[in-house]
């Protein structure tokens, strides 16, 4: 695997990651603080994430609104729900 796609999947391990504690945070009592940190962290990973993927497509040269590739298009709308579900949930 190239070394960009490989950036990127770690990427999105810790993204989950840092989700999963976040999690954690709010289940048990915890400093505000911690929780603030917890969050800022989540959503700057998230958006690293969002933009490592938009570099990914643009290395490869793939279009995620033609209809050559629907996975990438289903992606992105995964994407968008995954991101307003974990919003919701915490």
């Amino acid at each position: 695997m190239p070394p960009f796609v490989m950036l990127h999947l770690l990427l999105i391990a810790l993204a989950l990651l840092l989700f999963c504690l976040r999690f954690v945070a709010v289940q048990r009592p915890c400093s505000a603080a911690l929780q603030t940190r917890l969050g800022q962290g989540s959503g700057l990973l998230n958006g690293v994430v969002v933009l490592s993927g938009g570099a990914l497509c643009l290395l490869t040269g793939l279009n995620p609104f033609n209809n050559l590739h629907p996975w990438l298009s289903e992606k992105l709308v995964c994407i968008l729900i995954a991101a307003f579900l974990g919003w919701m949930s915490l």
